[in-house]
This record gives C-alpha cells, sequence and structure tokens, in this order.
C-alpha cells in the first residue's frame, strides 16, 4: 500500500522536495495512516511535518478523549501536535450555520492558520477512495455540474490528498498490521445525516446488487470527468484573456464573442469572473450562473443581476460588465437564486431569512405561517429560493389551474413596492410556495404521501 500512495503521490505531483505540511488528524484510522505515511516519506523528500488536530466538542467526553489520544499518539511517533478546542454548536447559532458546515468552516480556519505560522504549508487530509464515491455520489443526488462530480481532487490549492488512491478496507488493514487502535466516532453511523445513509445503506446496495466494484468505477469516472472539466477551466481562462477588456476596477468583455461560445465555455467563463471578482464561488449555485447567460443573450441595455455577494452583472450596449453593485436597482431586477440544500441551514441574506429544508418519514408535528410541507416524491430537487420575475404563474393550493402571480398579489392587495420582497420557494419546474401567503397545488401533500419534505423559514417578519 505504502508503494502504491508513492506511486500516486508521484503522478499527481502531491509532493515535493522540502515540502512543509500540516497533517489534519482526528485520530481515525484515516488520518492515524496518513501521518504514519508520511512519516515514512519524511526522508525521501526532506518533509516538515506537524499534526493538527481540532475539538470540535461535539461529543462531550468522548472528543476530549480523542484529543488526548491524538497528543500521545503524535508524541509517541515524535512529531509536534497542534492542538485546539472550539465549541462549534455555538459557531453554528451565531452565524445561522448547520453543524456540518459550521465544522469544516472552523476546521480550515484552524488548519490553515497552523500552516500560515509554519511558513506557508500545505495541509494534508486522509480522504481515500471511499469518501471519493461518497461525494461522488452525493452530488450526483444533489443535481451538480463537471466539477461536483470530478469530486475530491489530489490537489485543491493549499490541500493534498495522498491517499485517494487507497480504500477505507486497505487503510483498516494498515492500521491493524502496525497496531494502532483508531478512535471511533459514532457519529458516523449516525443516519440523520445524507452522506451517511450514502455510505451505511446506498453504497452497499450498490454493491451487491449492481457493481462489485462500484467505489472503482465512480473514482474512474472522477478522474475522467475531473481532467475534462480541468480543460474546460484552462480554455475558459484562455478565452477571458482575449475577451477581457482593461478596466481599472470592472471587468468587461465583449458580449457578441462571449454569446459565440459552446455553452460549457459561457458557465466556465462567468463562473472564473466570479472568482476573479469574489476569489470564489461560494454562494453561487447553478441557477445564478444560468440566469447570468439568459440575461447576457436576451436581456435589454441596462439589464442588471444581482449575487448574494453583491457582484453585479450589467448587460451594456456591446460588453457585459461585473462590478460591485452600487445599490440603484429595484428589487425586481435585484432578483436572487440560492439553492436549498437538504438537512443543512442556510442563510439567505437579500431576503434577510434562514431556510431550512429535511425529508421525513411522517407528516411533521411543527407546523406554520411560515413552514410548509410537500410530496417529496411529486417535486424535483434541487429547490431553490428566489424573487419574483416578469410572467411568472403558478397554481394556488385549492384552485384549478394556475394563475399569474402579479394577478394573485394584486388580488391579495400585496403593495407592488413589497411584491418583489416576498421570497418564493420553487422546484425545478416552477413554484411552490409564496412564503407567508399562498402554497401551490404543486407537492401538495395528500392521503396516499409517504415520504414528506419540510421547508421553515424563520428571521421573516
Amino acid at each position: 500500500m505504502l508503494e502504491r500512495i508513492r506511486k500516486y503521490c508521484r503522478e499527481n505531483s502531491i509532493l515535493s522536495y522540502g515540502d512543509k505540511i500540516v497533517i489534519a488528524c482526528s485520530g481515525g484510522a484515516d488520518s492515524l495512516t496518513l501521518v504514519d505515511v508520511l512519516l515514512k516519506l519524511k526522508e525521501e523528500y526532506a518533509l516538515t511535518l506537524v499534526v493538527a488536530h481540532l475539538d470540535h466538542m461535539f461529543r462531550g467526553d468522548a472528543s476530549a478523549a480523542d484529543a488526548k489520544f491524538v497528543q500521545e499518539f503524535c508524541l509517541a511517533k515524535g512529531i509536534p501536535c497542534h492542538m485546539q478546542q472550539t465549541d462549534v454548536n455555538v459557531f453554528a447559532a451565531l452565524h445561522g450555520l448547520g453543524s456540518e458546515e459550521a465544522a469544516r468552516i472552523v476546521r480550515y480556519q484552524f488548519l490553515r492558520k497552523v500552516a500560515s505560522d509554519l511558513g506557508g504549508a500545505k495541509i494534508a487530509t486522509g480522504h481515500h477512495k471511499d469518501d471519493q464515491a461518497e461525494t461522488i455520489l452525493l452530488h450526483l443526488l444533489r443535481g451538480a455540474g463537471s466539477a461536483g462530480i470530478s469530486g475530491i481532487r489530489p490537489i485543491n490549492h493549499d490541500i493534498i490528498r495522498p491517499l485517494l488512491s487507497v480504500t477505507r478496507k486497505e487503510i483498516d488493514l494498515y492500521c491493524e498490521q502496525n497496531h494502532f487502535l483508531p478512535r471511533i466516532d459514532q457519529t458516523n453511523f449516525e443516519d440523520c445525516y445524507t452522506r451517511n445513509r450514502i455510505r451505511l445503506s446506498l453504497l452497499p446496495k450498490l454493491k451487491e446488487e449492481f457493481n462489485p466494484s462500484i467505489t472503482d468505477a465512480l473514482c474512474k469516472t472522477a478522474q475522467l470527468v475531473g481532467d475534462e472539466h480541468d480543460y474546460v477551466v484552462e480554455s475558459a481562462k484562455l478565452h477571458i484573456k482575449k475577451l477581457l477588456q482593461k478596466s481599472q476596477k470592472n471587468s468587461v468583455i465583449e458580449k457578441k464573442d462571449f454569446l459565440r461560445l459552446h455553452i460549457a465555455l459561457k458557465r466556465e467563463v462567468i463562473r472564473q469572473i466570479i472568482i476573479m471578482k469574489q476569489g470564489d464561488l461560494k454562494g453561487v449555485t447553478f441557477q445564478h450562473i444560468e440566469k447570468m447567460i439568459e440575461i447576457a443573450e436576451f436581456g435589454q441595455v441596462g439589464a442588471v443581476f444581482i449575487l448574494p455577494s453583491e457582484i453585479m452583472m450589467k448587460v451594456s450596449y456591446n460588453t457585459l460588465v461585473f462590478c460591485l453593485d452600487e445599490g440603484d436597482h429595484t428589487s425586481q431586477e435585484m432578483n436572487q437564486f440560492s439553492e436549498i440544500v437538504l438537512d443543512e441551514t442556510m442563510r439567505n441574506d437579500f431576503f434577510n431569512i434562514t431556510i431550512t429544508a429535511q425529508l421525513l418519514e411522517e407528516y411533521p408535528q411543527e407546523t406554520g405561517e411560515y413552514s410548509a410541507v410537500f410530496d417529496a416524491e411529486k417535486i424535483y430537487l434541487p429547490l431553490f429560493v428566489r424573487a419574483r420575475e416578469n410572467g411568472d404563474r403558478f397554481k394556488p393550493l385549492g384552485m384549478k389551474g394556475s394563475k399569474k402571480l402579479k394577478e394573485y398579489f394584486i388580488d391579495q392587495k400585496i403593495e407592488r413596492s413589497d411584491r418583489g420582497k416576498i421570497p418564493l420557494i420553487c422546484d425545478q419546474q416552477g413554484i411552490l410556495w409564496v412564503v407567508g401567503h399562498r402554497l401551490s397545488e404543486v407537492g401538495k401533500v395528500t392521503a396516499s404521501t409517504k415520504k414528506f419534505l419540510q421547508v421553515i423559514i424563520s428571521g421573516r417578519k
């Protein structure tokens, strides 16, 4: 196994001579194996190694015991260990985040702080082939493009994954052979998390009934799609160099040249420009990109689209201008999308609301004006929240046929100035809920409903 990892690191240029590396170590089998493997490669690459462990304080005494175990393991191996304790539940509550997302943010903040203190080190994580397979399935179920289907990459900026060529079973065997006694996180066996259900139920079923080598098949797909995605990204960057006009603060591209591009390149050109402006794609969904392309193609001069990060795309006579929002727009122009991820709590700053969506086996006990329940088998995921658009129609619950949203607002005597401030919960086919006002016939719960999807809005006034 060590030789396979060494070969994988060499083929993917994961390690370089003289690297400084911060090893993320939870105390589980994968992270103990990662520490041991990198120690065995230390002399070959002249590596400077340190371990970093974050106690999330999720599991009380068990979390504290994990931290002590990692500290003692590092002491026995003679490797420096950096520790930090953070109450992630408190952090999540303060920032309106789900526990998983909050844990990820806090963990990488800590790891990057250690890496910075070490003088700009790489961060090594213990992701392996089974993690890769789970990630690809997770992204497929949520609806993903090539970036999502390419899964976990061996190198992602400052993060490296040396173990992506080996399986969980091989890692467990490695620990057994080296007499390691990894810590077991019992939350990995709880079925309240989507990833856990994929690991514990879906993947075993796929292996048993469809393909015993499904993990290898998914990882191969990730490699192929990832290579093709990398090619599209590099091609988009080359096109941006040709399209981009010089400007002190704005990114300006020729509209007619942009519209000649293949749709895959249009999407990636917009993504790369957003990355240039805000540093990442956080908060940017597929619906955002598609809407921006639609406006670029069919929007009138002066049409704008504003992302949650307040980056704005504005249609000019011959160009598309990407800049920071200047704030002088109507709510109709500021129509924004946010994709809703199941089993996670998300914040939408445009509407100043927090949204939680979860699948349930029974009709929920808690309902109210800002809680809606749908038949999960009658809707088309993913869900998203947006403001109204010209021409919107929906099927008000209890009515036959559809109705223009504008007419519904008039009938309800909703002031014109307030209409753009009302969130609309939609699936891929249309409006499901005019929040605080009316549900749609689409996705309505009946006596035959077996799976329920509840959406809760909080913070709405």
